[in-house]
């Protein structure tokens, strides 16, 4: 008996592998082709009328809102208002010490009259030539310096008296008698009790579509009421960082919801089209890019699509997509790019 030697009976046992793998494959290649189809459900593509409608978060806000802040430094003698207070125009809220504010007008007004008295008389004198031009003119401009300072003075005191700027509703304060404030340091807030606004961004895209006085939609967070409110203003340019267009509508009822609120709002923007739309639930994602499974003879194809506006229950298709296209409604998930598919019932879209 001849003894083959290793090299040549490696080479023997990797031919026989090699050979057994192609048996294999081919006998998996007809396992494939005689797979069962798989039974599916699926919608024919139509298309219907669309609109630009869109759902974005906003903001309740006062039409004014303001933090109140002293302009000088000083101590708080008096509080003048309760917190959650409703004021009016001009009510003083808080007043700060102005003891030598006052001494310093009193100083100034006595200095004022002592120039005047010397005007007076210099003015008297110079008439006979008693002193020179020059002694009057600068007894009188004395008196005008004296009394820009009494005018620098009562601004001053002015300011140690702060005021409600409008009509509204006061917050907590933050500060307390007492205590020594810094100018420009905050101590409360104020906001206006009138009709409150909506404020939100829109995507680039539709902010052409965005007019005054459209009207909007929009809800509070687990509320089911609907309001309305009117678009008054948008910002001149769109954001470059969010590329989006900032939107203000005002409210046209009151509304009982807090200024900082969020709410749903909901713009129809015109632009009206006819588009394919199709169940959300056929929609396949796989990273930036989305599908939708088409059977086509029998067979399950894999498209590419580009989606626009999302529904209640359907999307809209901008690409990808063409009408009478049968696209799968279940089964999505076992299927591959391929297989063999038998569409068992056409469903009509919900």
């Amino acid at each position: 008996m001849r003894i083959l030697k290793p090299k040549i009976a490696s080479a023997v046992l990797a031919i026989s592998v090699v050979l057994a793998g192609c048996g294999d494959g081919a006998k998996s290649e007809a396992t494939v082709a005689k797979a069962a189809p798989l039974s599916i459900e699926a919608v024919v593509a139509s298309s219907k009328r669309a609109v630009n409608t869109v759902n974005v978060s906003g903001v309740v806000k006062a039409t004014e809102q303001t933090v109140i802040a002293s302009e000088v430094s000083g101590k708080v003698v008096a509080i003048s208002f309760k917190e959650g207070s409703v004021v009016s125009k001009g009510d003083v809220l808080v007043r700060l010490e102005d003891r030598d504010l006052i001494a310093q007008r009193e100083r100034i007004n006595a200095q004022l009259k002592l120039a005047q008295q010397t005007s007076d008389r210099l003015s008297s004198l110079q008439k006979v030539e008693g002193v020179s031009r020059l002694e009057l003119d600068q007894a009188l401009t004395q008196i005008e310096v004296l009394r820009a300072e009494l005018s620098l003075i009562e601004a001053s005191l002015a300011k140690t008296i702060i005021k409600a700027p409008y009509s509204g509703t006061v917050g907590l304060r933050s500060v307390s008698l007492g205590a020594v404030v810094a100018a420009g340091q905050s101590l409360c807030n104020i906001r206006s009790n009138d009709l409150y606004k909506i404020e939100f961004d829109v995507a680039e895209k539709y902010a052409a579509y965005v007019k005054s006085g459209m009207t909007i939609s929009f809800s509070n967070q687990g509320d089911t009421i609907i309001r309305n409110a009117k678009v008054i203003a948008t910002e001149s340019a769109i954001d470059e960082g969010t590329r989006a267009l900032k939107v203000q509508a005002q409210v046209t009822s009151n509304i009982g919801i807090l200024p900082g609120a969020f709410v749903e709002v909901q713009a129809t923007l015109g632009g009206e089209r006819e588009s394919i739309f199709i169940p959300t639930q056929c929609i396949i994602p796989q990273g930036r890019k989305k599908f939708a499974v088409v059977a086509q003879n029998g067979v399950a194809n894999f498209k590419e699509v580009q989606t626009g506006q999302r529904m209640a229950n359907e999307i809209e298709i901008l690409n990808g997509l063409q009408l009478t296209d049968t696209i799968a409604t279940t089964g999505i998930l076992f299927l591959k790019p391929g297989a063999p598919v038998r569409v068992a019932k056409i469903v009509t879209p919900s």
